[in-house]
């Protein structure tokens, strides 16, 4: 059987967006696909091209042949990488270090997990978490839908009443 590298789309009428795919050749165009090399989108500005070089040559040493217009596409692909790649050196030396992105925070579900001499200081004291049961505080399932802790506020629904004056 006969493999093609080929455009299959999936945008929406008017907005076209493409996989670029491997296929039967005997196939529909919007068929099932052995392997989905990256996308194209002809209207969007910039870099439209998404494709992984490394398995096109892959499917190419199998026998897939790509179509004339992923031929072209796959050429001026690897001349936009190439280009890429000389540029890359002469910018080198410029610049420093890599840049470390600080941590992700712990999402409060995952926090409770830890061990408390691990747990990062809360900005609000504990007592003002809310849980939707007694049950759910033993568990520690707060009762927003993202699992963020809510402060309770003076006079909503959540917060605790005042002690009322004795009546005299």
């Amino acid at each position: 059987m006969a493999l093609k590298i080929r455009l299959s789309r999936i945008g929406t009428k008017h907005k076209p967006v493409y996989r670029v795919v491997v296929t039967e050749e005997r196939y529909r165009r919007d068929g099932a696909a052995t392997e989905i090399l990256g996308t194209y989108t002809p209207e969007a500005k910039g870099n439209t091209l998404q494709i992984d070089l490394a398995r096109v040559d892959y499917w190419h040493s199998k026998g897939a042949r790509p179509t004339d217009t992923m031929r072209a596409l796959i050429k001026k692909e690897r001349r936009r990488q190439a280009a890429v790649a000389a540029a890359a050196p002469a910018a080198a030396p410029a610049a420093a270090a890599p840049r470390r992105l600080p941590p992700l925070p712990l999402p409060p579900s995952r926090l409770l997990q830890l061990p408390p001499r691990l747990l990062p200081p809360l900005p609000h004291p504990p007592g003002d978490l809310i849980y939707r049961s007694p049950q759910r505080q033993r568990k520690g399932i707060l009762s927003s839908f993202c699992q963020r802790p809510r402060m309770r506020l003076p006079g909503s629904f959540f917060a605790p009443r005042s002690p009322r004056a004795p009546v005299e």
